[in-house]
């Protein structure tokens, strides 16, 4: 029913207020106030995550949920332990510098539990931990975290394997790409002074350098992921043979599809801006617009769009088909319960 589709995205959307509200101003506090720069290379890519985080998260509420609602309230004592959390954290950060060089790799650690301290404690100001605990299906958060690390996991995963998967996109995806373009594009793996890897595009307007943290391979660990969870919820109606066929389809897909409409896309919206837009307006819109977050739309519609339509064909028997596809129905439609 609508009411009950609407309560649950509500109660969700409630309980990711919290954690993502925090992330984002100690985004801002630690990178623009504070000029702290803490991350995995020396391209901080942190505000990434703000977009991965919100569906991980309502695709593993979803699935907590589906035969009740848990109860909404404040949990005062974690919301106490959230708030000298908070105050702690930004006391640890406004002498970040000082205490990094005289503590060390002690300091870290210790800056690194409290920042997942304070993030965990936000999710459950709403709902008692009880409910994500005792679940059936409550470790189905690994792989709904995966999902919200997919560009983390994915930077590091790849990076030993890059060289290859970057003249395979070379080879497979700039065709693609001139296809969409209606352009010539030269595309070539070169090295860089630092000694990495990048996949040159040279067209008639626009050069674009794509590295191994933005090659479109966070959509891998994104969709095996989402095939992941989609197991563990349905594991009794699905059949694995077609599950595992689905998968690896759906990956196939994701890389030799989705990823060159994705690069093509992002080069087409480069070349516009270039051209109407002055240089440094243009470079900063599409370096935190288009470049950060819209391969995630194309990643997110291709997800729902595959299992929407394929996900009752994996289904052992035709009695238990109509069930999965429900899965991504509290997004597209008003039916959510029988």
């Amino acid at each position: 029913m609508k009411a009950w589709r609407v309560n649950r995205v509500l109660i969700a959307l409630l309980i990711l207020s919290l954690p993502l509200a925090e992330f984002l101003v100690f985004r801002v506090l630690l990178h623009s106030v504070l000029g702290v720069r803490i991350g995995w290379g020396p391209l901080m890519v942190d505000a990434d995550l703000a977009v991965p985080l919100v569906p991980a998260f309502l695709i593993y509420f979803y699935t907590l949920s589906e035969k009740q609602l848990p109860s909404v309230s404040v949990q005062r004592k974690i919301l106490s332990l959230n708030l000298a959390l908070f105050v702690i954290f930004l006391v640890a950060n406004l002498f970040y510098n000082r205490l990094l060089v005289h503590l060390g790799i002690r300091f870290q650690a210790v800056w690194w539990g409290i920042a997942l301290g304070l993030l965990g404690s936000a999710s459950f100001v709403w709902v008692a931990p009880k409910f994500y605990l005792t679940h059936s299906n409550r470790l189905m958060v690994v792989s709904c975290a995966v999902m919200a690390l997919s560009i983390i996991l994915a930077k590091h995963l790849f990076e030993s394997t890059w060289t290859s998967i970057a003249h395979a996109i070379a080879t497979y995806s700039c065709p693609k790409i001139q296809m969409i373009l209606s352009e010539p594009v030269l595309c070539r793996v070169m090295v860089r002074p630092s000694g990495e890897h990048v996949l040159r595009m040279t067209g008639q307007s626009v050069r674009a350098f794509i590295g191994h943290g933005c090659g479109g391979l966070d959509g891998l660990v994104f969709f095996l992921n989402l095939s992941i969870v989609l197991w563990i919820h349905y594991r009794e109606t699905l059949c694995p043979i077609r599950w595992v066929a689905a998968s690896s389809l759906g990956l196939g897909l994701i890389f030799f599809l989705i990823n060159p409409l994705r690069i093509g896309f992002l080069y087409i919206v480069a070349v516009e801006m270039d051209r109407h837009f002055p240089s440094g307006y243009a470079q900063t819109i599409f370096q935190w617009v288009f470049h950060a977050h819209a391969g995630w739309l194309f990643y997110l519609l291709f997800g729902a769009a595959f299992y929407l339509k394929g996900l009752p064909l994996l289904a052992k028997d035709s009695q238990k088909q109509m069930s999965g596809s429900r899965f991504f129905q509290f997004l597209l439609t008003e039916e959510l319960r029988d």
